[in-house]
């Protein structure tokens, strides 16, 4: 038999063997598959997809992975850069890899295996602990520190502003 269309559910308590390709017109339901080789898209029963253009997930990664460690693979093969680490709560980074935000990765955080960095591309960065400053660093200006949210010293092109009073245990310099 060379070509066979069946318009009806067909069940097969054994094995079913085909030797050329097999093209189904709506969904095949499968269980207990240990591989499943695919062209286009495979839908799993979580929500999970492969596609030829990556791995979609429909359905809550937390209904997937709970309790789970996910590494994710940077520019080096087989190398992870970055690990969600359950046990511990919380995504590490390994040296170089970089945590970026913005749309434009506007700011960067990241550790070379030495030195820690965070690099802000686009205006001012501002250190915050609830409404109220604690640090501004302006673009190509000043850096201004606060106390309880009022500016208290300043840097300028001539030197420093401090708002206040300055005290000190010694001084030494020119007067």
């Amino acid at each position: 038999v060379t070509d066979v269309v069946h318009t009806r559910e067909i069940t097969c308590s054994g094995v079913a063997t085909f030797a050329g390709s097999i093209s189904v017109g709506g969904t095949i339901t499968h269980e207990d598959v240990t591989n499943v080789d695919s062209v286009g898209i495979v839908t799993g029963g979580l929500g999970l997809r492969a596609t030829a253009g990556g791995l979609q997930n429909t359905a809550g990664i937390a209904t997937l992975m709970s309790n789970v460690d996910l590494n994710l693979i940077g520019a080096n093969a087989g190398v992870t850069s970055c690990l969600w680490d359950s046990s511990e709560n919380r995504l590490e980074f390994v040296d170089g890899a970089k945590a970026a935000f913005g749309t434009g990765n506007d700011l960067e955080i990241y550790h070379d295996g030495s030195n820690s960095y965070i690099g802000n591309l686009t205006g001012d960065l501002i250190f915050q602990h609830g409404a109220e400053n604690l640090l501004q660093l302006k673009d190509d200006g000043a850096v201004q520190i606060y106390y309880d949210n009022a500016e208290k010293l300043a840097t300028t092109t001539a030197g420093v502003v401090v708002s206040g009073v300055a005290t000190a245990t010694s001084f030494d310099g020119d007067s």
